[in-house]
């Protein structure tokens, strides 16, 4: 990030870069690395990884939600 807030676009992208390779379920890293590409007027590749953060925070939400067994059928 502070490659990000010094305007080496460049060198904060190496670094979003790597961080996602150290963890590709870090949704926070596609968010910030989509900033700096949208920043280098690289509008398909930013939505692309606010997409795939997106689909990273749903899989989380639903890993989370507890189990229910299926709710019997109604009694007539």
């Amino acid at each position: 990030m502070a490659f990000y807030r010094n305007g080496d676009l460049d060198r904060a992208l190496a670094d979003f870069d790597a961080a996602i390779q150290l963890d590709p379920r870090s949704a926070s890293a596609y968010i910030d690395r989509s900033v700096v590409l949208y920043r280098k007027a690289e509008p398909d590749r930013a939505f692309a990884d606010i997409a795939q953060a997106m689909r990273i925070e749903d899989s989380l939400k639903a890993a989370a939600r507890p189990h229910r067994p299926p709710a019997p059928p109604p009694k007539h």
